[in-house]
């Protein structure tokens, strides 16, 4: 980075810490930390087994989205923010269209996953197999997009509520996998809980594990629910908006 561009970035970070409370900036210093070590390190936790499924899973609220991806044999057009790019399908490049800055929007909507609510059974399998085969928790940089909190928070929601929609019709081997996978996204997301950013990025977090805590059962799951209904009661009583009835919305009722 030339030295102009790295005073112009601090500068920056100073005029919006400026304006942050101290709590905030502590969490985000926290997050850095953990960050670096990662990266440094390519820290991945061990392999643990998912809580037992609920017996009963909750329906999604809306329809399925969309208008996002259009198969075509062996390639796929995926359209996030006005910008089409083909992919080969199954084993799409979750780094395309590639690494500059302004892709990261785009790459970060391929990490979403929404579009999995319109595609068939055998392409969901194979597009979150591909998933979870290409993106190791450990991968230097991972947090950037992948596993960026707020990415992981939309993209466990799309699959739980799609394994539920889906129950009965797909491999028992592969559920297993996604569901270990799930509970992995959730436990990095429980220490990784966006509080400095607040907003939307902590509604999705929030929203991720109340609906974790009603997929799964036993002690991690009632815990995902206390911190969530822990931030979304902060939420609610700190006039940001985000409380009331659309709160009472996320999860269909399943905490009130």
């Amino acid at each position: 980075m030339k030295l102009g561009g790295a005073f112009g970035k601090a500068a920056r970070a100073v005029a919006f810490g400026r304006h942050m409370p101290p709590a905030k900036i502590a969490r985000r210093f926290e997050l850095s930390i953990r960050r670096t070590a990662r990266d440094l390190w390519a820290i991945t936790p061990a392999d643990r087994p998912a809580p037992k499924r609920a017996s009963s899973l909750l329906a999604a609220l809306f329809a399925p989205r969309r208008g996002t991806v259009e198969p075509q044999g062996e390639v796929a057009r995926l359209t996030f923010l006005g910008k089409t790019e083909t992919l080969p399908i199954p084993n799409i490049d979750f780094g395309a269209p590639g690494p500059a800055p302004e892709y990261q929007l785009w790459r970060m909507n391929l990490h979403y996953m929404e579009y999995l609510e319109e595609v068939d059974d055998p392409l969901w399998v194979s597009l979150v197999d591909a998933w979870m085969d290409a993106n190791p928790q450990g991968r230097r940089g991972a947090w950037k997009d992948s596993w960026s909190s707020y990415a992981l928070a939309i993209r466990v929601v799309v699959w739980m509520q799609e394994l539920a929609r889906r129950a009965g019709r797909l491999p028992g081997s592969f559920v297993r996998r996604a569901e270990a996978s799930l509970a992995g996204h959730l436990r990095f997301l429980e220490h990784n809980l966006e509080t400095d950013l607040g907003g939307n990025h902590l509604i999705k977090n929030i929203k991720a594990l109340i609906w974790g805590a009603s997929y799964f059962t036993g002690a991690e799951a009632a815990r995902w629910r206390t911190t969530g209904a822990r931030l979304r009661r902060r939420i609610g009583s700190n006039g940001s908006g985000h409380g009331g009835p659309c709160a009472s919305r996320w999860t269909g009722g399943a905490i009130q």
